[in-house]
């Protein structure tokens, strides 16, 4: 497995954010560096399909 660049990995959480189709790769929750992105139960609703975000702690991209 290829360990990818700061720069791709931005860009790839670029991607993935911008279509709202998740697919549950979990890379939100992965790299958000701030833990603003987190899972949540799939009975529960929520914005997102499997994920939520606490917006207070959220930075926005870098």
């Amino acid at each position: 497995m290829e360990l990818l660049t700061e720069e791709q990995v931005k860009a790839e959480a670029g991607r993935c954010m911008s279509c709202g189709m998740c697919f549950e790769c979990d890379n939100c929750v992965i790299y958000c560096p701030q833990d603003a992105v987190f899972r949540i139960k799939k009975d529960k609703s929520t914005t997102g399909r499997y994920v939520d975000t606490e917006y207070d702690n959220c930075i926005g991209p870098n």
